[in-house]
């Protein structure tokens, strides 16, 4: 690879640079998990667990890439809250493509739940909708936000308000939503077959 790639291994978060020998690592946060590169390339959203007074959290926080400060929590679990989606797995991060608005799924006391939060702090830890399992996807203009949740397909606009459903709410066959440049089309898997076009 000739690009910069970041990696999390045993809790830490580390900036693999190209250099001459082929790449060189740089131990740029700890004790953080599952990085979320923004598109901007200058932070990354990531997991952190760890206690705190009234007991251990589970948080989302935006790390910068050069220095490994903290600049925002953009999530935070509430006390006594679940800790993990899966098996060694906080939350699962997917930006807008434009780097504005992270999407995000998190645990809470009512099952898996699907948030939004703005990176310059306008809105965080906004709650869109809790159910199982979740599967989503940002249009390329991220304006929009389509994910798979539980037996339905919901959209939704960046800041989190609900849009109408093309397909209608019940889709139990849609799985992993898909929207090309074509805004107006949506693909998705059934089974083996790909869906498309909706409108």
């Amino acid at each position: 690879l000739d690009h910069p790639f970041l990696l999390s291994a045993a809790g830490e978060l580390v900036l693999h640079a190209p250099s001459a020998s082929g790449h060189t690592p740089t131990t740029i946060a700890r004790n953080v998990r599952w990085p979320a590169w923004s598109p901007g390339g200058d932070a990354a959203a990531c997991s952190r667990v760890e206690p705190g007074p009234d007991g251990v959290r589970a948080r989302v926080e935006l790390i910068g890439v050069e220095g490994g400060t903290r600049l925002a929590t953009l999530h935070e679990g509430a006390a006594g809250a679940p800790l993990l989606i899966a098996p060694g797995v906080p939350h699962y991060c997917l930006w807008s493509p434009d780097g504005e608005v992270l999407s995000y799924v998190a645990p809470t006391a009512g099952g898996l739940a699907l948030f939004l939060s703005r990176r310059d702090g306008e809105f965080t830890s906004r709650q869109l909708v809790t159910s199982a399992p979740v599967f989503l996807c940002w249009a390329p203009g991220s304006n929009q936000l389509v994910a798979h949740v539980g037996n339905s397909l919901r959209w939704f606009d960046a800041s989190g308000m609900t849009l109408p459903e093309p397909t209608g709410r019940e889709a139990t066959g849609f799985r992993a939503p898909a929207l090309p440049e074509e805004e107006h089309i949506m693909q998705s898997t059934r089974g083996l077959e790909l869906e498309g076009p909706v409108g």
